[in-house]
């Protein structure tokens, strides 16, 4: 069996600025080949993102406090797998982003399951 891949990496939208030219800084997880994308909560001017690197440009103070925040909601994605697999769980992108945003998706919701909650007996 192959061991299944984790990618994280960020980026950003130039083509949505926010007031003040800035732009939000995403964050895609890539498991097993599927993608799934959301912000961090940061926003950066273009001109100091490095697109190579999926990182801010190091040259401020700045650029250096943003990085080190997007390297810790990297580890908080790779501890959630971790978690994930102690748990037994499924592992899937969508699983991983929905725990790091803090979205519950324990129980799966089948059509099933929802007429039989809508439904009165």
């Amino acid at each position: 069996m192959r061991r299944k891949i984790l990618s994280i990496t960020f980026f950003i939208k130039k083509s949505k600025p926010l007031r003040g030219g800035k732009v939000r800084v995403f964050m895609r997880i890539t498991f097993d080949d599927v993608r799934s994308e959301t912000a961090v909560d940061r926003t950066i001017s273009p001109k100091q993102w490095n697109t190579a690197r999926g990182a801010a440009k190091t040259n401020s103070e700045e650029g250096e406090i943003l990085n080190s925040y997007l390297e810790l909601q990297k580890r908080r994605v790779e501890d959630i797998q971790e978690e994930l697999e102690r748990k037994k769980k499924r592992i899937t992108a969508k699983a991983l982003k929905n725990a790091y945003i803090g979205k519950d998706n324990d129980e799966e919701r089948t059509i099933l399951k929802v007429y039989d909650y809508i439904s009165p007996n």
